[in-house]
């Protein structure tokens, strides 16, 4: 199993191991058929091909309206949806991974986006078998990445791989972040990313909107279900946090280039997330 690959389902496992998410797992338990008591068994009755169909489908809407409704059950449901469509998801990273023969890091991070999206994006309530609705959203943007990644190349010059003969690196070494220009731009946001998580834990979360999606702060707050004075503590310290992680490993100017915007996070200089 490739390195970045295997690291996204252990940070699914991970996140149902959670103190946390296990509370609402059992919150979430009256819903769920009777046999399915905990989180191992959810993920192996949703990766199944025996039983009926329809009571698969029935999880599957459930724990999708669960994403959709962003309550703190949110990661929780989501990581059952992953794990539990991870055949599906595993045999995608497979066939891409094998196409692009590229950096790994870049399709992991195609594939994660494409797959919440797929799940956000979804209608339970039209959508009559949320198994291929949620294969088949998963692959349509990769197809279309591929088709336009295709198109560039057959315009563009190569994007340099470092050790191929007869070609050089371009002549700035580093980007703006102070990572390889040899790194494509999906990569490079997919790395700082990760720093940001592993430096901030979910909180990374709540900087990632406020910064990078320009989302208020009392919006993000209130989809929380916490007081806004406690997520914005939460907010200072996890940019802290990042902007640390970032300067440890080389990586700056930060944080204005990457996670966070600038000292204050916000458009209008009173608060966090503007003053719309």
């Amino acid at each position: 199993m490739h390195a970045p690959w295997q690291s996204f389902r252990e940070g699914l496992r991970v996140t149902l191991r959670s103190r946390h998410n296990l509370i609402q797992f059992d919150r979430l338990r009256a819903r769920l058929p009777g046999d399915l008591d905990t989180p191992d068994r959810v993920i192996a009755f949703l990766a199944g091909r025996e039983g009926d169909g329809r009571d698969r489908a029935d999880v599957l809407r459930l724990l999708i309206d669960r994403v959709q409704a962003g309550g703190p059950d949110a990661g929780m449901a989501f990581a059952l949806l992953a794990l539990g469509r991870w055949r599906d998801l595993d045999v995608t990273y497979e066939h891409w991974r094998q196409a692009f023969r590229g950096d790994p890091e870049e399709i992991v991070a195609r594939i994660r986006v494409g797959f919440a999206n797929a799940v956000l994006a979804m209608d339970t309530a039209r959508s009559s078998n949320p198994e291929a609705s949620l294969r088949l959203s998963t692959k349509r943007p990769l197809r279309a990445w591929w088709k336009r990644l295709k198109r560039e190349r057959d315009t563009e010059r190569p994007e340099w791989v470092p050790g191929t003969e007869g070609d050089v690196p371009p002549t700035q070494d580093a980007s703006p972040a102070g990572l390889p220009w040899a790194m494509s731009p999906a990569a490079r946001m997919a790395f700082l990313q990760e720093i940001a998580r592993q430096a901030a834990g979910d909180d990374a979360e709540i900087v990632f909107a406020v910064d990078l999606c320009d989302e208020d702060l009392h919006d993000v707050a209130a989809r929380l279900g916490a007081g806004y004075e406690s997520v914005r503590k939460r907010y200072q310290r996890a940019k802290t946090r990042i902007a640390k992680a970032f300067r440890e490993k080389g990586i700056g100017p930060c944080p204005r280039s990457t996670a966070t915007r600038a000292s204050t996070g916000c458009k209008g200089g009173g608060r966090p997330g503007g003053s719309r």
